[in-house]
């Protein structure tokens, strides 16, 4: 949001890294090996209810500004998607603005569109925006291809 505070935003990666030790959370960065400045992060998070196990949400995709149209959401995208394979999920779920650059991005990605709810979240503005959720199957072609039979 426009009127982050230092405060607020140290809060909220504190509360992420907490996650993290309790293995709630993957967190992935993309940094500078050199400066070792960071530019991009996402996180997948895995604790969810006994009956949603198999899947993941991934969650805060960021990337820095001057970063962008590189590739490097692509690539965090495949390297939280192989972490999630790892961790026997077989869906994945997100969100995000609609029309947005990530909206579009998600659906390059093979990410399929659920729908919309209208003055889900908020701009950095404060004004209300609409969020698209989407869904992406982790299962192999053929598990997706293959019903169940009725007999």
């Amino acid at each position: 949001m426009d009127d982050l505070t230092v405060e607020q935003a140290s809060r909220f990666w504190s509360e992420v890294l907490d996650k993290v030790k309790q293995q709630k959370t993957v967190l992935i960065v993309a940094k500078n090996s050199v400066t070792n400045q960071l530019f991009g992060t996402v996180q997948l998070q895995i604790d969810l209810p006994t009956n949603q196990a198999h899947r993941a949400d991934v969650a805060k995709m960021l990337v820095h500004s001057d970063f962008r149209r590189m590739g490097i959401a692509q690539k965090l995208l495949q390297r939280i998607e192989k972490i999630a394979i790892a961790l026997n999920k077989t869906l994945m779920v997100l969100d995000t603005v609609t029309d947005s650059a990530a909206y579009f991005m998600y659906q390059k990605c093979g990410w399929t569109i659920v729908g919309d709810i209208p003055n889900y979240a908020l701009l950095p503005n404060g004004l209300p925006c609409s969020t698209t959720y989407f869904y992406k199957s982790l299962n192999s072609p053929a598990e997706k291809t293959s019903s169940p039979q009725i007999h």
